[in-house]
């Protein structure tokens, strides 16, 4: 199953650990069940209760290391991945955040040539001679 781990923009597998997709996907999920333990065993005698617990202080730093990777691959400081300790509003916030490389994508810049604005009518054509230019040719403009 080597062919998986490769890097590249079409491994959908890389892509995902380069944007930290699979630690928020994990991180949500162990938080989703530590939840549901807890809710549903809210006898803090129990074992499992204290064990749902742990999957949720446990998920954190996951969820904390997959924002971290989303807001950098969108142009931001790693230090907007803290929103992952507010849970899922906070992988909301940084998931929605707008990616400040999408602007420099789709195209190139082109400076335009530099464009002589004289003009220079060609010497050897008789209807731009300077002497023929008289009243005559006044007299059509006004």
């Amino acid at each position: 199953m080597f062919w998986k781990d490769y890097v590249g923009q079409d491994n959908p597998n890389a892509v995902a650990r380069r944007r930290g997709s699979d630690c928020i996907q994990n991180g949500l999920l162990a938080q989703a069940a530590g939840a549901l333990i807890v809710g549903v065993i809210a006898n803090p005698t129990i074992p499992a209760f204290w064990l749902g617990l742990t999957m949720i202080a446990l998920s954190l730093p996951l969820i904390v290391i997959g924002c971290v990777r989303r807001a950098r691959v969108k142009g931001y400081r790693g230090a907007v991945g803290a929103l992952g300790l507010l849970g899922f509003p906070g992988v909301l916030v940084v998931i929605f955040l707008p990616d400040r490389y999408r602007a420099r994508h789709g195209f190139q810049v082109v400076m335009p040539l530099t464009v002589s604005t004289t003009w220079v009518p060609p010497d050897e054509d008789p209807k731009h001679m300077p002497r023929s230019w008289g009243e005559e040719h006044l007299r059509d403009v006004r």
